[in-house]
């Protein structure tokens, strides 16, 4: 279940700038954070749609309208912390727009996008290892029709990640990865 009280809630965003199925989508992952006791990160929810990079303006504030009801839902007693958006691509546009708007909406840290995917997917291994990431019921029970399939997109890409192939859909991976090394470890996931 969520979470009784925690922390603060935070997005990672993931953007995308074209559609069609041999595209990538535009990915975000909301986590509650918690160091006062139980799970020190929650995953509580997540979207994955393939939009138009210029549609994607219209798409942001709905994350930060959800970061808002979680902070209430989950007590979080600094509130919403907003989100992290990889500055690739139209997240460079997302992010100048969260600032002229005063969302609460920064990069994520280049030392953690520099170490691509594989990368990042091992460094925060540790962190599964120790069983300090759980996954609410909310987004483990979540389906959603993305690219004409209808699944729990999450579970099958984080589950279906193999380090040093080929893994053509991971933009959720991305954002629980980041997620993971934002709220658990230091901005290189260390």
């Amino acid at each position: 279940p969520w979470p009784l009280f925690c922390y603060t809630v935070y997005a990672i965003v993931d953007t995308a700038v074209k559609v069609g199925n041999e595209r990538d989508g535009t990915a975000v992952v909301y986590f509650a954070s918690s160091s006062l006791a139980g799970i020190p990160l929650i995953v509580l929810d997540w979207e994955i749609v393939q939009i138009q990079g210029n549609m994607l303006a219209e798409w942001l504030p709905s994350v930060f309208e959800n970061l808002k009801h979680m902070a209430i839902e989950c007590k979080a007693l600094y509130g919403s912390s907003g989100a992290l958006i990889e500055d690739q691509n139209a997240g460079t546009i997302l992010i100048q727009q969260a600032e002229s708007e005063s969302w609460p909406a920064v990069a994520i840290d280049s030392i953690l996008t520099s170490k691509g995917k594989d990368g990042r997917a091992i460094s925060v291994s540790k962190y599964h290892h120790k069983e300090m990431v759980k996954i609410s019921d909310r987004a483990f029970h979540k389906t959603s029709i993305y690219k004409d399939n209808s699944a729990n997109h999450f579970l099958q890409q984080v589950n279906g990640y193999r380090v040093g192939f080929d893994n053509k859909a991971d933009d959720l991976l991305d954002c629980y990865c980041y997620g993971i090394a934002v709220g658990l470890g230091d901005s290189g996931g260390i």
